[in-house]
Parts: C-alpha cells; sequence; structure tokens
C-alpha cells in the first residue's frame, strides 16, 4: 500500500465471497482514469469524520462493520494494529484464535485513506454473488434478469442482505 497507490480487498471465508480455498489479499491499483474517488464508496466516506483511533460506522450501511481511517504516515506494524483494532470493535475475537482458525465470515477494504471490515452471513442472495468489492460499489451480475432484479431490489438492499444485522 505504502508503494502502490489502489483497493485491497480480502474475502475472509466461503461465506464471505472467498472462491479459493487459499488466503491472498488482492489490490487494484489506481491510476490517471482509476482513482480512490472514483470508487462508489468514497462518496459516502467523505461524509463522515474518520480516526485512526475510534473506527466509526457508514450511516448509509444498515449491518455490521467498522470504519477506521489510515494515518499518512503507515507501515505494516499500523495496518496490522488498525486491523485487530476493527476485529476487536466488532467483537471477532472473543478467545484466543488458534493456528488456522478464522473469526466470523467478513470483507475486509484497504486504502491508503480507510479500512473497511464488514461481518458476513451468505455469500449470495438470489443467486447474485457478493465478494468485498460488492462493499466498494462494484457488483457483478450474470444476465439481464438479475440486473432487473438489482435495479428494483437496490444494491444497499443485496449487501444488507449477505451481511449481518447490526443486532
Amino acid at each position: 500500500m505504502g508503494e502502490i497507490d489502489g483497493l485491497a480487498f480480502f474475502n475472509g471465508g466461503p461465506l464471505a465471497g472467498a472462491s479459493q480455498p487459499h488466503k491472498h489479499l488482492q489490490l487494484i491499483p489506481f491510476s490517471d482514469e482509476i482513482n480512490a474517488f472514483a470508487v462508489p464508496i468514497e462518496a459516502a466516506i467523505a461524509t463522515i469524520n474518520l480516526s485512526p483511533d475510534q473506527p466509526t460506522t457508514l450511516p448509509i450501511f444498515p449491518f455490521r462493520h467498522g470504519l477506521i481511517q489510515v494515518p499518512e504516515n503507515f507501515d505494516g506494524n499500523i495496518l496490522l494494529a488498525l486491523y485487530e483494532h476493527l476485529l476487536n470493535h466488532l467483537n471477532f475475537i472473543t478467545k484466543p484464535l488458534t493456528t488456522g482458525e478464522q473469526t466470523y465470515p467478513y470483507n475486509l477494504l484497504l486504502t491508503r485513506r480507510w479500512m473497511l471490515l464488514v461481518q458476513r452471513t451468505q455469500d449470495r442472495y438470489e443467486r447474485i454473488s457478493v465478494n468485498s468489492l460488492g462493499f466498494a460499489g462494484a457488483l457483478l451480475v450474470r444476465d439481464r434478469p438479475q440486473l432487473e432484479f438489482l435495479r428494483q431490489f437496490t444494491p444497499l438492499q443485496l449487501l444488507n442482505q449477505v451481511s449481518a444485522d447490526l443486532t
């Protein structure tokens, strides 16, 4: 993240949209054509005050998630601390984890400016698969009927269906 500006994302488990049996973090680099402000979620994030000390939430997201600011001068240790702060904030770690054990299913999104963690309950709704990129504003449909369903149901309602309730 220090060398390549972009959107990094991780799908934490099959219920979070992971399609591979191994763990991997993916990065979409920003360019002159694609920059941070081209990511649809940026408009919502720009409306709130972020802090690297206190996780917050996006008022438009009616599901369990946490959002935290990434400070300007970050390194891997700072990113790890922010990640752990979000896990604790959402009560994802209630006991020490053993090697290979995972917390609740979740999606992680990260830019040089913010980190978002969303708790997941299912990988799809009405045959529309959702991974981390869905929470950044990128949903993929397979055909016109799925597109029409999504237009009527709305992307936010779809994200709500695959995520954990606020309770």
